[in-house]
């Protein structure tokens, strides 16, 4: 492979990559799991198949099952007490007029 081939490749792979990774971010399950098999297909395609290739073909593939998605807490009842402390503190101390 050409040192202009190899370096285009590693490019591109570097933005595959960084397409998971705001994938992750953004919680788009669809576009993670896409932009980590393009990277490992990628690599199976360009580079010699030996141990630290099927690693990492191995570890993407592995990525491809995690959930980017999380449950967040439910957070109401906090913000209630939030809101109600404010405002007991505004009755308690005024609204900072005068």
């Amino acid at each position: 492979m050409s040192i202009d081939r190899e370096t285009q490749l590693r490019h591109s792979l570097l933005i595959v990559l960084g397409n998971a990774q705001q994938a992750v971010l953004r919680e788009e399950a669809g576009m993670y799991s896409a932009s980590l098999s393009r990277a490992a297909k990628e690599i199976a395609q360009n580079f010699a198949l030996n141990d630290d290739t099927r690693a990492i073909i191995e570890q993407l593939e592995e990525l491809q099952a995690e959930a980017v998605q999380q449950d967040l807490p439910d957070i109401s009842a906090s913000l209630y007490a939030l809101r109600d402390y404010r405002d007991g503190a505004e009755i308690r101390f005024g609204n900072g007029e005068g």
